[in-house]
């Protein structure tokens, strides 16, 4: 029996089938004989061989309320039919991606064949450079296949088969995880999208090194082969002469710094210079004790400051590196690079203090001004045309 929903609404009792509550013995390995109960059930009008001995039953009710099993003809083979279909064991339903499975004489969807990989209900398939399995809808249990997962690397299923290497759990990224490229071009996501699982690739613009990708300009530390841990070398991502970006050596980084205090409480200290030794291994070396920093800017050597009266730019030379500070206005006046604002120059210009070229914007050209190139020529305005909304 079973409480069901009838046409009105109303929940009421079904007669829905046949129960058959037996007991059996069984022999087991040591000639023991064991008792099992157990319960065999019927749909109604259902025709079943429950001990696959070739016995066929069918579940009817022969007056109301009342059911027994009719014994079917000995030669009755049992067979399926969906949409014109008929079938005994298996049929997959290409048009709407089920597969059907024939139980005694009823029509099971067994699970879903959209991908055609679904070989069992427990299989998990990858397709589309997703990961499926078998699901089923709440409501009516219509067999489907949900993506639960993410392949890194995107095969069909002919690949796959000759390949299964390439369908490894290697390459199965669970939702939330990422991987890169080799060359770190390119970075694989598993995200989900308003409940979906989506695939995403992503493209990187920048320098791959030791699986970490760094953007134009940017600088880190990287060992430095040896036995001195204390001393690392900086990489930098730069652009080549062919256009591309790649690693570059650029210096030396010391991670440990040591002062050595000699009897009389003075600091012992010396001068290096970071110097590439071997490819990719660099080193300091000690300079002569009478060493002394020094720069040079346009053929004029400095050691703290100098004023560069033509570019109007002082320069400030520290452990032998030049940069520019402040800019130079007249005699007596400067400003710094770092408050990079509109000053009023007494020429009639107005002047901005830039970290690299000094600018001036004035209205008219300037006689200590030297044009390089022909400036570009301005249309005037003549006013709209007849006709027409603008001058072309």
């Amino acid at each position: 029996m079973s409480c069901q929903r009838s046409d009105n609404g109303y929940f009421e009792s079904k007669l829905v089938g046949c129960s058959v509550y037996e007991e059996q013995n069984y022999t087991t390995i040591d000639n023991s004989v064991e008792r099992f109960s157990g319960k065999i059930e019927y749909r109604l009008n259902e025709i079943t061989d429950p001990y696959y001995k070739g016995k066929w039953e069918k579940c009817v009710e022969n007056e109301p309320g009342v059911v027994k099993l009719e014994k079917m003809p000995e030669d009755y083979e049992p067979v399926c039919k969906v949409d014109n279909v008929v079938f005994k064991d298996i049929w997959d339903d290409d048009v709407k991606g089920v597969r059907w499975y024939c139980r005694d004489d009823r029509n099971e969807k067994l699970h879903s064949t959209r991908f055609r990989t679904a070989i069992s209900a427990t299989s998990v398939n990858m397709y589309h450079g997703l990961y499926w399995e078998p699901s089923a809808r709440d409501e009516d249990n219509y067999p489907g296949e949900e993506a639960v997962s993410c392949a890194y690397i995107d095969v069909d299923r002919f690949l796959a088969f000759f390949k299964p290497e390439l369908v490894s759990n290697q390459s199965r990224l669970e939702v939330g995880e990422s991987k890169m490229s080799r060359n770190g071009t390119v970075r694989v996501k598993c995200s989900r999208f308003d409940g979906h699982v989506r695939r995403v690739s992503e493209a990187f613009s920048g320098c791959y090194y030791n699986g970490t990708v760094y953007r134009a300009q940017e600088r880190w530390d990287e060992p430095n082969p040896g036995n001195d841990s204390s001393l690392w070398k900086s990489m930098s991502c730069q652009k080549s002469d062919d256009g591309y970006l790649e690693n570059k050596l650029v210096g030396c980084s010391i991670h440990e710094i040591r002062n050595y205090t000699n009897g009389d409480n003075s600091v012992e200290t010396w001068w290096k210079k970071c110097v590439e030794s071997e490819p990719g291994v660099v080193k300091l070396e000690k300079m002569a004790e009478d060493y002394e920093p020094v720069c040079t800017v346009n053929s004029v050597v400095f050691k703290d400051f100098y004023d560069d009266e033509v570019k109007g730019v002082q320069w400030e030379c520290n452990a032998g590196r030049v940069r520019k500070t402040h800019c130079k206005i007249g005699k007596n006046r400067y400003e710094s690079v770092h408050l990079p604002e509109e000053l009023q120059s007494p020429n009639g210009c107005k002047f901005i203090c830039h970290p690299q070229t000094n600018i001036f914007k004035c209205d008219e050209a300037l006689s200590m001004f030297k044009i390089e190139e022909k400036p570009r020529k301005m249309r005037k305005y003549k006013g709209a045309r007849s006709g027409l909304p603008f001058d072309h």
